[in-house]
């Protein structure tokens, strides 16, 4: 089955690459850029060719009103520009960035679009969703990844799926160390724009995403031709199909993959799919890239995560999302996964209560997991903090005392260095017995997350050897006879 080229990879046969310009005004939450026929008209100006996208309509930075799709040459990075149809270097990509600056008085930022479009990103404003589906014994995953941003997730046939609020998605940086091969999947809806990314917690950015995209705008007018295209036109229809494969830096962006591994790399250095899990999926993807480009907007997901080999018990789910942006309301729906919703907690109590749930839930994720130590685990209970902060603040009660002579520990007045050496430790032990407090906090803040989700019928948190992963009547199914199942 053939694939979809990286648009570098396309570009290449012209001496080029691409540069994505992010046009749009810096300070956060203003809309005052440029519009699409705005930046079409000052690139036809300069006979470039470029493609030129609604910044909202492909969920890029918050503040970019304007996406445009160039090339250059990279050796010197003088962007192409058309003379009589030929390609030939015009501007440097620095100058044109700056001339866009003074022309619409904003800010551009230039970028590869795959190092935009595979890492964490704000996506499309508020408008934007994402759903990431990840292996998970527990919803620890997806605890510690909605604490700081609030949302929803749910649990089927040992993954998570998780629903960040909207224009945020999964930081693969946040992801606590996983087993080697994990596959963390990415579904987007922003716009007009569906993606799909794959990775894993081993790396900061996606490894490899699909995009299918909205239409550009071009921006010169070449007309019909009698024979071939000139090349002009031949680079401008390239940028006009988009990125709809890229690839992290992590793996090289300008690869292709093929039955050895990426093109132009050395295939012994690359693991074998039995090795490294997220490989496997990586080429199912791209193997299948052009089918799926290829597919309706609301089909694209449901066949891309299919393509992904996603457990058949999460179609619903996914078709929910593909369709509406969010997870399915649960009431009177058989088959649709039921979710459970977590508040955006203030920034200062969020470390706290992720390591709560850790430890909590750690221990309930198999034999490999690491355990958390007992008196991490003795911590969040009621009794141990009572007495470790009667302690601590007894010890800090001495030392303070000695610090201000009101009573001295040696029976013998002390020297000021003394004095202040002791006043030091009693602060450290009085901010032991109070971080005591917090921790208790934290872990009832923690236990009350997965008695709400236990509530919620998402996961019913109980003890290492009867821990129930996910809702027993939406568990994992062959397809047959799954009420409300969506087959593709």
């Amino acid at each position: 089955m053939s694939e979809v080229l990286s648009l570098n990879a396309q570009l290449r046969a012209h001496g080029l690459e691409h540069a994505l310009l992010l046009i749009g005004d810096s300070d956060e939450g203003k809309t005052s850029g440029p519009n699409v026929a705005q930046v079409v008209r000052f690139l036809s100006q300069k006979s470039i060719p470029g493609a030129v996208y609604d910044g909202a309509e492909i969920g890029v930075e918050r503040e970019a009103t304007v996406a445009a799709l160039i090339a250059y040459f990279p050796d010197e990075e003088f962007v192409a520009t058309s003379r009589d149809g030929q390609l030939v270097p015009g501007e440097h990509l620095e100058t044109l960035i700056d001339l866009l600056d003074e022309s619409f008085n904003v800010e551009t930022v230039s970028n590869e679009y795959s190092s935009t479009l595979t890492g964490p990103f704000g996506v499309g404003g508020t408008s934007g969703s994402t759903l990431t589906i990840a292996p998970a014994q527990t919803p620890r995953t997806a605890i510690q990844q909605l604490l700081s941003i609030g949302g929803r997730y749910a649990m089927d046939s040992g993954q998570a799926l998780i629903y960040p609020a909207p224009g945020h998605v999964v930081d693969m940086a946040d992801l606590d160390e996983s087993n080697y091969g994990d596959v963390f999947i990415t579904l987007v809806r922003t716009g007009a724009r569906r993606s799909v990314m794959v990775g894993t917690a081993e790396d900061m950015d996606y490894l490899v995403a699909l995009h299918l995209l909205p239409t550009a705008t071009p921006s010169l007018p070449f007309g019909a031709q009698d024979g071939a295209p000139s090349a002009a036109q031949a680079v401008q229809d390239i940028l006009l199909k988009g990125p709809q494969v890229a690839y992290s830096e992590e793996i090289g962006f300008q690869y292709t993959l093929d039955q050895s591994g990426f093109a132009g790399t050395d295939p012994t250095t690359i693991p074998s799919p039995a090795e490294f899990e997220v490989w496997a999926a990586m080429r199912s993807l791209v193997d299948a890239s052009s089918t799926l480009i290829a597919s309706a907007p609301e089909d694209f997901l449901a066949r891309a995560t299919e393509a992904l080999d996603v457990p058949l018990s999460l179609s619903s789910a996914i078709r929910d999302f593909e369709l509406t942006g969010g997870p399915a309301k649960t009431s009177g729906r058989a088959g649709v996964l039921p979710t459970t919703e977590i508040a955006e907690l203030p920034t200062s109590k969020v470390d706290d209560i992720a390591e709560a749930i850790g430890t909590l839930l750690l221990p309930l994720e198999g034999p490999k997991a690491k355990q958390p130590s007992l008196l991490k685990r003795l911590g969040l209970t009621t009794a141990f903090t009572l007495i470790k902060a009667f302690l601590f603040t007894a010890a800090s009660a001495v030392f303070l005392s000695d610090a201000v002579g009101i009573m001295s520990m040696s029976g013998e007045e002390t020297d000021s260095w003394a004095r202040a050496i002791s006043g030091f430790v009693g602060l450290i032990f009085l901010y032991s017995g109070v971080s005591n407090f917090r921790n208790r906090n934290a872990g009832a803040t923690a236990r009350e997350l997965l008695a709400q989700a236990a509530r919620d019928g998402v996961y019913e948190y109980e003890t290492a050897g009867k821990a129930n992963h996910g809702p027993s009547n939406y568990g994992p199914s062959s397809g047959e006879g799954t009420p409300g199942l969506i087959k593709f």
